[in-house]
This record gives structure tokens, C-alpha cells and sequence, in this order.
């Protein structure tokens, strides 16, 4: 792991102990580079951030992924995603994405099934 990378880890859970008190993760995978925020709805899945030296990857349960170069503006999603401002569909065999709640109407021909971080349908 570099100094970048540590770096980019340390602010991202400082950020997001001060900015999302509430929040509660831990370490997974190898115990010092992924940090894991259980699920609140089995039907969402856990939240993983991956640190990988120069980007955070974050993994938003069964359905997409994105990568964030800077630890305040994953705070900043993931609030949103605590929120449920985000919707997301799809998966990651299939591909997936997230987008802001009711961005897709219904009847459009993007309408497409979609979830919310407290399990509810988008």
C-alpha cells in the first residue's frame, strides 16, 4: 500500500466517522484495505470500499460499482445513498448503475426495476 493510498483511506474514515456518525463499518477482506457497511436490507447487499493506491472503488451491494479519486466525494455518495437520493438497478454480471431517485419516470423507455439503499423499490 502506498502513502497515497494510506492517505486516501485515513480521510475517507475520518470523513466518514465525522460526516455519518451513525454509519457502522469494518475492515474486511485482508483486515486493512477494504472497508465493509453491512447491510440494512438483504435485497441491497453490503457496501464495500476497496482502497487501491490512487482511487477508492466502491461496491454498492448486488448492483454496480464506481471510483472516486477523492475521500470527500465518497462521503458525499454514500450520504446520498444513506439517504435514498440514489436509486440503483441492474447487477454486476449484467451491468449496472445508479442514478437520483425518479430520474427514470415510469413508462419512459428507460424505466427499468430499481432499489434504494433501505430496500425499497426506486
Amino acid at each position: 500500500m502506498s502513502n497515497v493510498s494510506l492517505y486516501m483511506l485515513d480521510l475517507f474514515i475520518t470523513t466518514l466517522t465525522e460526516q455519518l456518525p451513525t454509519c457502522v463499518w469494518y475492515f474486511g477482506g485482508d483486515g486493512s484495505s477494504t472497508v465493509v457497511i453491512p447491510a440494512v436490507s438483504e435485497s441491497f447487499g453490503n457496501i464495500e470500499i476497496l482502497d487501491e493506491d490512487e482511487e477508492l472503488t466502491i461496491y454498492f451491494g448486488h448492483f454496480t460499482h464506481s471510483h472516486f479519486s477523492n475521500p470527500l466525494v465518497a462521503v458525499a455518495c454514500l450520504h446520498d445513498v444513506f439517504s435514498d437520493k440514489l436509486e440503483f438497478y441492474g447487477s454486476h454480471k449484467a451491468g449496472g448503475g445508479f442514478s437520483l431517485r425518479g430520474s427514470n419516470p415510469k413508462g419512459s423507455e428507460t424505466e427499468r426495476d430499481t432499489q434504494v439503499w433501505s430496500g425499497h423499490n426506486g
